[in-house]
């Protein structure tokens, strides 16, 4: 041995290379600076072509409508339309159903005409992304539609959706259901009520229930005493969790809200679909459960109690879910849907 001698450097395993610079753990495995900068540049060119391919998979909500509505602007809301042998002289009941973070998808389209073939009631689900509909699992493009959708363009195109509906001989315009809402739609279901007199509310894990929990009189807007409310929650949720439900329930409470809250336990967030109603085992039958309280709700609902003229309290021109960005985006990123 040479005393003094360095020892020489050892050579970079490049087996264990990835694209030939980074090792497994995506670190350099070489002193080559502009190697390390090609791993920059493919950083980037991934990034961007996740995005592309996020864009491309979003596709056409209007393949899963079969009506028009004219909305305040001009333009042309799509929706869903499905009725269960209801007629002029024998009006139903009818449930403005509220789609995820997707748009209007099958998965909707197949839970209103599961509805409609167990109740006799009809079902609206209109389109609130005008005419975009992508997978739920499409995160990266999910986060920039709904994140990028003005609460208050929302609301005037369900409040079209309501003026439609109320021109239709075959509903009961006194027996208007919001909801079943699911996910981003189980807030916007909630919203829904706070701007018009229904009959019912349903709402499925929709995380504005943590705003609304602390919100003014303004906010609530027509959604108070004596309202039914049916709220359907995972216990393992984050976004709403547990603790937010709790407090949501103690505001229905001081509001005098006749409402019924139901948390499942061993299950998380956006539980109830079509596949899971149908096949219990997927979840040791929480969501045939939900539904079949969703059933029962709907045989109870009852014409709702205010007059047609009568009165109605101020509504607040920004409701929680508007006023609440911060708390969308962060509860469709946890959540996904």
């Amino acid at each position: 041995m040479q005393i003094g001698a360095e020892e020489a450097a050892p050579e970079p395993n490049k087996g264990s290379c990835l694209c030939g610079c980074l090792n497994k753990n995506w670190s350099c495995c070489c002193r080559c600076c502009c190697c390390c900068s090609w791993c920059g540049v493919i950083f980037v060119f991934s990034v961007v072509l996740a995005i592309i391919v996020a864009f491309a998979r979003a596709g056409d909500a209007s393949a899963f409508t079969n009506i028009e509505i004219e909305a305040a602007d001009g333009a042309v809301v799509h929706a869903y339309y499905a009725t269960a042998n209801c007629t002029s002289t024998d009006p139903c009941p009818v449930s403005v159903m509220f789609h995820e973070w997707g748009g209007l998808n099958r998965d909707l389209i197949d839970l209103a005409d599961l509805l409609v073939s167990q109740r006799r009631v009809a079902v609206l689900v209109p389109d609130l992304f005008r005419g975009v509909a992508s997978p739920t699992d499409n995160v990266i493009y999910n986060i920039f539609l709904v994140s990028g959708a003005k609460q208050e363009r929302m609301d005037s195109d369900a409040a079209a959706a309501m003026a439609w509906l109320k021109q239709q001989p075959e509903v009961d315009s006194t027996q208007v259901i919001s909801g079943p809402g699911f996910c981003f739609g189980g807030s916007q279901s909630l919203t829904f009520s706070t701007h018009h007199d229904v009959a019912a509310t349903i709402t499925l894990y929709g995380s504005n229930i943590k705003s609304m929990a602390s919100a003014s009189d303004a906010t609530w807007g027509q959604l108070g005493a004596g309202d039914a409310l049916l709220g359907i929650y995972g216990e393992k949720d984050s976004r709403p969790s547990p603790a937010d439900v709790e407090a949501f329930r103690e505001a229905l409470v001081e509001r005098n809200v006749d409402h019924q809250i139901h948390m499942y336990p061993d299950v998380g967030h956006a539980f109830v679909s079509k596949h899971a109603i149908d096949d219990p085992g997927t979840d040791g039958g929480a969501a045939r459960d939900a539904w079949d309280r969703i059933l029962t709700f709907f045989d109870s609902i009852k014409t709702r109690r205010r007059l047609q003229n009568a009165p109605l309290p101020a509504v607040s021109s920004r409701p929680a879910l508007g006023a609440d960005l911060w708390n969308r985006v962060a509860g469709i990123v946890i959540n996904q849907c």
